[in-house]
C-alpha cells in the first residue's frame, strides 16, 4: 500500500493520536505540538496535502509517516505498519460505523421545509437513542453500488457537520446512487441544501461538506452530462479547475 493510502484510510488527526500525539481540529486544520519545539503545529484535515505538517514557530515540516519514523525509530515500512495497527483501521473501514441509526421526524427538519416523504425515502432523521450523531440531523449514506457506507450528520444547535472519523468522505458522492447521469445534476457541498433540492423533484448530489473535490468524486462526476456546481464560496474557483481538467461533460456555476 502506498504512503498516500494510508493517509486516506487513517487520517492526520487518528495518526497523531495513534503517536499520543493530542490533535486538535479547527476548521480545515488540525493543530497539535511540534515535536521539535512543543510549538503549535498545523496539517490539514483535508485535501491532497493533509500528510503534510509545518511548525509556524521553527519552520519544520515533513509528515505524518516521517514523524512516526523519527519518534519510534523505525523504518519506512514500520512505520506505515505501526500506525495502520495502532488506529485500529483496515481497508473495509465501512465495517467500524455504525450503520443501524432508528429515525425520527423532528422540529428542525421541519424548520429547515424538508420534505418528509423524501427525508423517509432518503434515510433523513434526528436519531433515537445515544448514538454518536445525537443532537444532529442524520443523512444515510449510500456509495456509488447502493451499498450502505455511513451516517454523516449536521449538529442542529448550530449546523455544523459532523462527520464520523471512520468514514472518508472523499471516497463518494451523496445520492449519486439515484441520479439519472444524462439529465442536468446540481453538485452543492451542502447537505441540507442537497436534501432540499430533492424534495422539490431535482437531481442533486452533495460531497459532504468539502470545499473542494477528491481525484474520487471527480472520477465519479465523469458519468454526468450536464452538472450545475453551487455553494463552494470562495473555493470556487479551485472547484472551476479541477473540474475543467478532468470532467469531460458539460459544467456551469450557480
Amino acid at each position: 500500500m502506498k504512503y498516500a493510502e494510508v493517509l486516506q484510510i487513517i487520517g492526520p488527526l487518528r495518526a497523531l493520536n495513534a503517536l499520543k500525539i493530542e490533535g486538535k481540529q479547527k476548521g480545515a486544520y488540525i493543530h497539535f505540538p511540534c515535536p521539535e519545539c512543543k510549538e503549535d503545529a498545523v496539517a490539514r484535515a483535508y485535501g491532497d496535502k493533509k500528510n503534510v505538517w509545518l511548525c509556524t514557530k521553527c519552520k519544520v515540516s515533513s509528515h505524518i509517516i516521517s514523524l512516526a519514523m523519527k519518534l519510534q525509530g523505525l523504518e519506512y515500512e514500520e512505520a506505515k505498519q505501526l500506525l495502520l495497527k495502532k488506529a485500529h483501521i483496515s481497508i473495509e473501514v465501512d465495517k467500524e460505523i455504525e450503520l443501524n441509526y432508528t429515525l425520527e421526524w423532528c422540529q428542525f427538519m421541519e424548520n429547515e421545509e424538508l420534505e418528509k416523504e423524501t427525508c423517509e425515502k432518503l434515510g433523513i432523521g434526528k436519531p433515537k437513542g445515544q448514538t454518536m450523531l445525537s443532537g444532529c440531523l442524520a443523512f444515510m449514506v449510500l456509495n456509488e453500488n447502493r451499498k450502505k457506507v455511513a451516517y454523516v450528520g449536521v449538529k442542529i444547535s448550530n449546523r455544523e457537520p459532523v462527520i464520523p472519523k471512520q468514514f472518508n468522505a472523499e471516497s463518494t458522492l451523496y445520492n449519486l446512487c439515484n441520479i439519472e447521469p444524462d439529465d442536468e445534476v446540481i453538485l452543492t457541498c451542502d447537505m441540507l441544501d442537497c436534501a432540499k433540492l430533492l424534495g422539490q423533484g431535482i437531481q442533486a448530489i452533495s460531497n459532504f461538506w468539502l470545499p473542494y473535490l477528491s481525484i474520487k468524486q471527480l472520477e465519479l462526476l465523469q458519468s454526468i452530462k450536464y452538472l450545475d456546481v453551487t455553494g463552494f464560496g470562495n473555493h470556487i474557483n479551485e472547484v472551476a479547475l479541477n473540474l475543467a481538467n478532468l470532467h469531460g461533460g458539460y459544467f456551469k456555476f450557480s
